[in-house]
């Protein structure tokens, strides 16, 4: 399992809640950054979902009622140990089932991820379900 208290895995989440990501843009009135913690949630595929992905998958779930969209941050360790010294932070999206209110990421992942992720909510990177991208000062 990832371990959650990593010195590396801290720095990284540090440094992506100081980062001025959209800021230049106004997309958010001063104070309304709203984050979360990272922590471990389920990878369970839904049906017909393919890899890499995730937003078309989460788009399809929403659409036909299974739950909300969420933005959000999901890390991924260069070496998938108890003490990984490197993470990739990859914006993603996972879905909120409306039956149960868990927080689950329905896109399917390499072997190596399967079974849970590791994520942190981060409003301030929004994605166009419309373009299917992300505003172009994140791109």
């Amino acid at each position: 399992m990832m371990e959650l208290n990593s010195v590396h895995l801290k720095e990284m989440v540090l440094y992506l809640r100081s980062h001025p990501v959209l800021s230049h843009l106004n997309l958010f009135g001063i104070g309304e950054y709203e984050s979360s913690d990272p922590h471990l949630i389920e990878n369970r595929p839904a049906q017909n979902a393919l890899m890499l992905k995730c937003w078309e998958n989460v788009d399809r779930a929403v659409k036909s009622g299974q739950g909300s969209a969420v933005d959000e941050w999901a890390f991924w360790p260069e070496d998938y140990k108890d003490d990984a010294s490197t993470y990739m932070a990859q914006h993603h999206a996972v879905l909120i089932e409306f039956e149960t209110g868990q927080f689950v990421d329905i896109t399917p992942q390499d072997a190596t991820y399967a079974g849970k992720i590791l994520f942190m909510t981060d409003k301030r990177v929004p994605f166009s379900f419309i373009e299917l991208k992300q505003p172009p000062c994140c791109s």
